[in-house]
């Protein structure tokens, strides 16, 4: 989900919404959602998730392992509140032009995922954001870098 949590749409808006609902809020004047990341990072995120179709491929080929890449619809982010639609305009204004975000209706969200509540305001749908398994995907990495004749070292501290 590189873009959806580059821009606080992942386990950045659940964790913010819980510690607001919990009386933790470092400022009750705080908009929904945490602030989006550096445009740095982000683009960087985007580029990165970008590269995934084809790094999935490349690693199962050098590795033998698969990282058990998904394309998938994408993120879907749920609106419930007018606040949480504010941010998602918020969050789609700060994107970079190949990044996409679209606002769907509830009858758009039922379509794209039927088991769902109807009791909704829409949802932000980012898609292209690609699942891979993290600890596949480090593995893989470590595998690929050894048949390369990388070595590693540990060191006692």
């Amino acid at each position: 989900m590189a873009v959806g949590e580059a821009v606080g749409l992942g386990c950045g808006v659940i964790y913010h919404a819980a510690t607001q609902a919990n009386g933790h809020a470092s400022d009750p004047a705080d908009a929904f959602g945490p602030a989006p990341l550096p445009d740095a990072f982000r683009d960087f995120l985007v580029q990165s998730n970008a590269r995934f179709p084809s790094l999935a491929g490349e690693l199962l080929e050098q590795s033998g392992i698969d990282i058990e890449f998904e394309p998938g619809p994408g993120l879907l982010f749920l609106l419930y509140e007018e606040r949480q639609r504010a941010f998602v305009e918020q969050v789609r204004q700060s994107l970079p032009a190949d990044a996409r975000i679209e606002i769907l209706s509830p009858a758009e969200v039922a379509r794209v995922e039927p088991r769902l509540t109807r009791d909704l305001l829409g949802a932000a749908l980012l898609a292209g954001e690609f699942q891979v398994n993290p600890m596949l995907l480090a593995e893989a990495y470590k595998r690929a870098a050894v048949r390369r004749g990388v070595r590693f070292v540990t060191t006692r501290g």
